[in-house]
């Protein structure tokens, strides 16, 4: 097959063996008055909308909506969808901060598919602009209450993040070193990370997209991470995350200095087990299958812990 932009094997490996799990046993395991909705960056041939809505039928295609920066790719993806599909031209960043957008959620399912980095800041602020993103999109769902995934996917190569960006990073490192113990990082950083810049992130941004559901009271967990290379080319690596959102329902009643430190109770113990979750290589992965080595007992009993209301068989 030719090489298509944001469809190489390794990525359409992620869409079938690691978030659709995901999303067929969210969706089994929902109870939605609403309808199973999807928010996305779709790409200039809306591959994941193809997958999820048109081969699978996760989705209905009314119930889809793209946001997308660039002129010429959401005319073709209108081109090629229909008016059913919606897609709202704009930048995420700034979309996700505007009452119209406000008014489409809650979402079952939003895929935050970046090609860039996450660190990738020219100059200092607070939080990174994903990250806020991220922050925005989960007050939107907390105003409804409402249970969600995150599928997210960013480029970890070691030369796409600023030095002002890194900087974040080796705070995080150093909190989770000194918090859980966990030195990995914090190691990895300090010796090559050209090499394993992809793991360091691995370990430490769940820890923040917990902290951030942990602060709107939702009990936020990494179910999974998966790193590929496209096309084996080695200095391009993406990591992929999925996150399980459930809305805590705080009673009345309760303060909110009593629900927060709650919170950190179950955020703390969320961050912990992200830190003990395998990073799957998915070019390993691949390669495996085609040797025709079958995965192993330890590895299905751990895929059905994750998902299951999904076949083990569908990892590999």
């Amino acid at each position: 097959m030719a090489r298509e932009l944001f469809n190489s094997p390794e990525k359409r490996w992620i869409r079938e063996h690691f978030w659709l799990p995901a999303l067929l046993d969210f969706k089994t395991r929902s109870q939605f008055d609403l309808p199973f909705k999807y928010l996305t960056f779709a790409g200039p041939e809306g591959r994941d909308v193809e997958f999820f809505c048109k081969t699978h039928s996760v989705f209905a295609l009314q119930n889809i909506s793209v946001w997308e920066k660039n002129d010429e790719n959401a005319k073709a993806l209108i081109s090629k969808f229909g008016l059913e599909l919606r897609v709202k031209q704009g930048e995420a960043f700034d979309l996700s901060s505007t009452d119209r957008e406000a008014s489409f959620f809650p979402y079952s399912a939003i895929n935050l598919d970046f090609t860039n980095g996450f660190f990738n800041l020219k100059k200092n602020r607070i939080s990174p602009h994903k990250l806020e993103l991220i922050q925005n999109i989960v007050e939107h769902q907390q105003h409804h209450a409402s249970n969600f995934l995150l599928l997210l996917a960013f480029n970890t190569s070691p030369d796409v993040d600023t030095a002002t960006g890194k900087s974040f990073v080796h705070k995080m490192a150093f909190d989770v070193a000194t918090r859980f113990g966990s030195t990995r990082a914090l190691f990895n950083l300090t010796r090559n990370s050209n090499k394993t810049y992809d793991k360091v992130l691995s370990d430490l941004l769940p820890a923040a997209v917990i902290t951030v559901g942990g602060e709107h009271t939702f009990d936020t967990r990494c179910l999974g991470k998966a790193v590929y290379r496209p096309y084996g080319v080695r200095k391009s690596a993406m990591l992929c995350l999925v996150f399980e959102f459930v809305y805590d329902n705080p009673p009345l009643s309760q303060s909110s200095f009593f629900r927060a430190q709650r919170m950190e109770d179950t955020t703390r113990k969320r961050q912990e087990e992200s830190l003990a979750l395998e990073l799957i290589d998915v070019n390993q992965t691949r390669r495996i299958k085609r040797k025709g080595i079958s995965i192993s007992k330890h590895a299905r009993a751990r895929y059905r812990k994750l998902f299951p209301s999904t076949s083990s068989k569908s990892i590999l």
